[in-house]
């Protein structure tokens, strides 16, 4: 980021670019936008980019995914992986997206104008691993569920998404998963597991999960990879979910060498 010249106008606003504006020159034809011309960078980006021998943050890119919600809405996702829904339009073709988790905090607003996106504000929230690809399948979901009203979900979503109807002493596990999060499983060598009550109904008893940790745009985050429904929290129960999980259900997992984390066995 040399000096600017005397007159420098934006590739893309056709405005002038003075010293006093935060600019990018084009390696390959020289020419200077503005930051907030659809660049993508936040102000912390850009400041981190100034510096010397810091490396230059990856360019944030947003992709709109038509009706992505179960209202049918759009979501924006960003490349950093996150997802923002529409709080307003103007007549002029101004639209403004907010964090889809502004409910827990994160306070980031994207302005968008045409092509153009610029952020304000970081985000607080964690970032999702292939968060636009998780919305286009929400989307694909939500219009097939619209279309094929009498269709069970199970049917529209993928039948592969069951992996295992387990039966032991009257009870009963089903285990959920895609073969991205069983490959996910199996590369790991750090398991995390716990269950939640809350959310499940008779006659199943807990959702028991495994979750890993994966690289993400140089960040580790932590994803669910294998869902565990389950009818009782006996030791045998739990016993028969991992006979499956390194045995029977030909993961080609060794668990030699993985660490387990899990709460207490009851």
């Amino acid at each position: 980021m040399s000096d600017l010249c005397v007159v420098c106008l934006c590739v893309v606003c056709d405005r002038t670019v003075t010293a006093k504006q935060h600019a990018l020159t084009c390696d390959v034809c020289t020419r200077w936008c503005h930051r907030k011309c659809g660049t993508g960078y936040t102000t912390y980006q850009y400041s981190k980019a100034r510096q010397k021998n810091v490396q230059v943050p990856p360019r944030i890119t947003f992709e709109i995914v038509k009706q992505a919600t179960k209202r049918e809405g759009d979501h924006l996702v960003s490349s950093d992986g996150h997802n923002l829904t529409v709080k307003s339009k103007t007549k002029k073709g101004k639209t403004t997206w907010v964090c889809a988790k502004k409910t827990n905090g994160c306070k980031t607003i994207v302005i968008q104008q045409d092509d153009n996106f610029t952020i304000k504000n970081e985000h607080t929230c964690q970032a999702i691993a292939g968060a636009t690809g998780l919305a286009k399948i929400r989307a694909k979901s939500y219009q097939a569920a619209m279309e094929q009203p009498f269709t069970s979900a199970l049917d529209i979503v993928n039948k592969n998404f069951l992996c295992a109807d387990l039966k032991r002493d009257n009870q009963r596990h089903l285990l959920f998963a895609t073969e991205d999060q069983l490959n996910s499983l199996r590369q790991a060598e750090n398991w995390f597991m716990d269950g939640t009550f809350s959310v499940v109904k008779k006659p199943f008893f807990q959702l028991y999960t495994i979750h890993v940790f994966i690289k993400h745009n140089d960040k580790y985050v932590q994803i669910p990879t294998l869902f565990c429904l389950m009818s009782g929290k006996a030791t045998k129960d739990y016993e028969c979910i991992f006979e499956w999980t390194v045995g029977t259900g030909n993961l080609n997992v060794k668990i030699c060498g993985h660490h387990l984390i899990m709460d207490k066995l009851v």
